[in-house]
């Protein structure tokens, strides 16, 4: 669905660029019925491709994974590999002790192109729990373990690298989730793609 939607987005361009172009002829030329034609022919069609992204992420069921299993973001899969919990990180003049608790994921990023190296776009890695609480990275267990939960190089094709990324969350948070979110602009406006508006992101469960 997302290669249908990718297309449906360049087709709405070209038409919107098409359209614009064909509007200031019309202006030039003193056509004003065919300007409002195309204006009106853009409304109805941008209306018809909202709609079409709203009702397809509406109607996108929720996946979650489990440690192990790989969700890609074209040729970058990213996937859990270890998960536990813990109050303390760090040991010595160095230890710091958690708010709530500390939930230590290993995170594994692959590239799966056969070819092409390259790195993730801009990754966001976050927590959440039942309710939709979100948790971003502990920054003082980060410190201390002496990582940043980026991936800032590119991979080789088929290279795989760990990252280590710490939240404290609350004692009692039930069924925490890890959900990243990959890519930028126009990704929000694009059909079927994780980042468009209403659609469930992908979640790995973090059971330890």
């Amino acid at each position: 669905m997302e290669t249908i939607g990718t297309l449906l987005f360049l087709g709405t361009i070209f038409g919107v660029f098409g359209c614009l172009v064909y509007i200031i002829y019309s202006v030039l030329t003193h056509r004003a019925r065919q300007t409002l034609a195309c204006l009106l022919g853009l409304g109805i069609w941008l209306g018809i491709y909202t709609l079409i992204m709203v009702v397809v992420s509406l109607a996108t069921p929720q996946t979650v994974l489990v440690k192990g299993q790989e969700h890609c973001f074209d040729e970058m899969c990213f996937s859990v590999t270890d998960v536990m919990t813990t109050r303390t990180v760090g040991t010595g003049t160095h230890k710091q002790t958690a708010q709530g608790i500390y939930y230590i994921v290993t995170v594994q990023l692959r590239n799966a192109a056969r070819q092409t190296s390259q790195k993730p776009d801009h990754p966001a890695l976050s927590l959440v729990d039942r309710v939709g609480h979100q948790y971003d990275s502990s920054t003082t267990g980060q410190t201390i373990i002496g990582q940043s939960p980026q991936w800032d190089q590119r991979l080789q094709p088929g290279e795989v690298q760990t990252r280590t990324v710490i939240f404290d969350v609350p004692l009692q948070i039930q069924q925490p989730h890890l959900v990243i979110a990959e890519g930028s602009w126009p990704t929000p406006l694009i059909i079927g793609d994780e980042n468009s508006f209403f659609h469930p992101k992908t979640e790995f469960s973090l059971v330890p």
